[in-house]
């Protein structure tokens, strides 16, 4: 593992695009009348076309980022990514996702895979087209920093590797939903890795 883990030091010291600190995080929708609900519109801009909506009390709705005035929260509708009133959203209590107490969701293209990791136990499961199988990694392993907002998961079981989870804007090439996660994984029996965006659970 030791030319994975130098591969992952030198991953944490290249510049990422950045989004806002604190940022992708799950909120709650507030203070919206039980008869009304919170418009999703195609760009932050009260004026702008209508996505669709979020229900008064609505949780778990993950906003991956601000925009430019910090006024409004980007969030997913189903395949695509539209806008809401942050004056209406609340963060839900939780641990921040470089934490490695947050569970994830990933993804990737050429080839189609997938990588849930119901953190913070030890579930890790990763499928592609030709199957899937578990893997395991210790919570108490997890090297996480909030100053470069990154997420190292060391795996075992059905292989062994390691993926690497960073803040950064992400999107998958088969939708217009956006990501602020993007994530690399590589296994040590192989030389090809896989790339791809990753969401929290509940977004």
């Amino acid at each position: 593992m030791s030319r994975v883990w130098a591969l992952v030091l030198a991953l944490w010291l290249v510049p990422s695009t950045l989004l806002a600190d604190g940022f992708p995080a799950l909120y709650s929708v507030t203070g919206v009348p039980s008869d009304d609900v919170l418009n999703v519109r195609a760009f932050p801009d009260a004026d702008a076309s209508l996505l669709g909506y979020l229900e008064p009390g609505a949780t778990g709705v993950e906003v991956v980022g601000l925009s430019e005035t910090g006024r409004w929260g980007q969030v997913n509708m189903v395949e695509r990514a539209g806008w809401v009133s942050m004056h209406y959203m609340k963060r839900d209590a939780g641990p921040d996702w470089f934490s490695g107490a947050a569970p994830l969701s990933c993804l990737g293209t050429e080839p189609f895979w997938s990588f849930d990791a119901a953190l913070p136990g030890a579930g890790v499961t990763f499928s592609t087209p030709d199957g899937q199988f578990a893997l395991q990694t210790r919570p108490d392993a997890l090297p996480g920093t909030a100053f470069a907002r990154t997420l190292a998961l060391p795996l075992r079981g059905g292989a062994e590797g390691i993926a690497v989870v960073r803040a950064q804007s992400c999107f998958d090439n088969m939708s217009d939903r956006a990501y602020g996660l993007s994530v690399l994984l590589y296994f040590t029996d192989t030389a090809a890795g896989y790339s791809g965006c990753c969401r929290l659970h509940g977004g």
